[in-house]
């Protein structure tokens, strides 16, 4: 009886320092994995100054702001990216676009007439006219769109690194 207290003492205090030890690596592998997403992850500052630029009449309400920051791998998203959309409340004329863009300091140019001539089709995928080009190693997007019958339209800005 004697002999096997003395053995599986020794057997538990090994089981038990192997469980301590691997407590203290799941731990420094879970705070591992944060910091590194709180480095690494962390949200496009130089795109969301980018988009800071672009600056609206205070009557336009943005409907849609979302911020994708860098990633390793991006599923079912550009990242990183930033996409806004406002609602104008009221159509757009291809000179008020061009004169925002100026106001950004985006030197774009214009397709398309922005003139909705169309009733009855209107929605996201109804665009009117856009705007597109590069700012140093981003894309830029900016799309009108109808977004209901009655020709109001809805002012997509969508920033995402070139490929």
């Amino acid at each position: 009886m004697v002999k096997s207290t003395t053995v599986k003492r020794p057997l538990l205090k090994r089981a038990l320092e192997a469980l301590v030890i691997f407590i203290v690596f799941l731990v420094l592998a879970v705070v591992g994995f944060l910091l590194f997403q709180a480095i690494y992850e962390r949200p496009p500052e130089d795109m969301l100054k980018i988009s800071d630029q672009f600056n609206p009449p205070s009557s336009w309400k943005l409907v849609t702001s979302k911020i994708e920051p860098k990633r390793l791998q991006c599923i079912d998203v550009e990242c990183p990216s930033v996409w806004k959309v406002w609602d104008t409340g009221s159509p757009v004329t291809h000179t008020e676009l061009e004169a925002l863009l100026q106001r950004s300091g985006w030197n774009l140019s214009i397709s398309g007439d922005c003139i909705f001539d169309n009733p009855n089709t209107y929605g996201n995928n109804n665009e009117i006219c856009s705007a597109k080009g590069d700012i140093g190693q981003y894309e830029l997007d900016i799309s009108v769109s109808v977004s209901n019958p009655a020709g109001n339209n809805q002012i997509r800005l969508n920033i995402m690194k070139k490929e």
